[in-house]
């Protein structure tokens, strides 16, 4: 499944975003990808597999579910599953993650003239 975002969504890199996200890196040597990947449990799998793909002023990021590791030497063929309950909703709390990226920078805005330092503050408090 499939998530297409624009770059101007993300105050910070799609790396940095994931990361945040909760998503570790990985570099398959192999096959020389770069991906990240949540895991569900204690174990390599199942995990959340992700690729990114960046294009002209969009980010895409291909999110599917890997149920296990390949079953044999030389395969790189595994049981995924790029649709599903599981999939959709890791789909939709990112896309939550990315509307509170783009509105954060605007709510947590503080004018220079509200910022007090602490002694300030507890003076202020004792002067009303």
């Amino acid at each position: 499944m499939k998530l297409v975002i624009s770059k101007d969504q993300l105050s910070s890199s799609p790396e940095q975003f994931l990361k945040r996200a909760s998503y570790a890196y990985i570099y398959d040597r192999k096959t020389r990808k770069e991906s990240f990947t949540l895991r569900l449990g204690h174990d390599h799998y199942p995990r959340l597999h992700m690729y990114v793909s960046e294009g002209g002023e969009s980010i895409t990021f291909d999110l599917h579910l890997d149920q296990k590791k390949p079953s044999y030497a030389g395969s790189n063929a595994h049981s995924a599953e790029y649709d599903g309950e599981l999939v959709s909703n890791e789909i939709a709390r990112l896309k939550e993650l990315v509307s509170k990226e783009t509105k954060e920078p605007v709510a947590n805005e503080v004018s220079k003239t509200e910022k007090k330092c602490f002694l300030s503050k507890i003076f202020s408090f004792f002067r009303k």
